[in-house]
């Protein structure tokens, strides 16, 4: 089920806010985490994890 612009934009920013305050709970606690990234060849993962690290 495809979702319309709007909709995928407002999930996305949630998703970001979510990793933005695992980062900083991270980094406050002094712990390590873990993001794993399963998908088929040419399926963005190197997008997303380059999106991540920058």
């Amino acid at each position: 089920m495809a979702k319309d612009d709007k909709d995928y934009k407002a999930v996305l920013e949630r998703l970001q806010v979510a990793l933005v305050q695992t980062q900083a709970w991270t980094i406050d606690k002094g712990r390590r985490t873990l993001i794993v990234f399963e998908g088929r060849d040419s399926a963005g993962k190197d997008g997303a994890i380059k999106r991540l690290t920058e």
